[in-house]
C-alpha cells in the first residue's frame, strides 16, 4: 500500500509539471492560444 502512495505522489508531481509547462507555453504564445 505504501508503494501505491508513492506512485500517486510521483504521478501528481508529473501532472503538476505538465500543467506548469502548458501554462508557460500559453503565456509565450497568447496569440496562438486566442486563435
Amino acid at each position: 500500500s505504501s508503494e501505491n502512495i508513492m506512485n500517486m505522489e510521483e504521478e501528481g508531481a508529473v501532472l503538476s509539471q505538465a500543467v506548469v509547462a502548458l501554462k508557460t507555453i500559453v503565456k509565450d504564445s497568447p496569440a496562438k492560444h486566442e486563435k
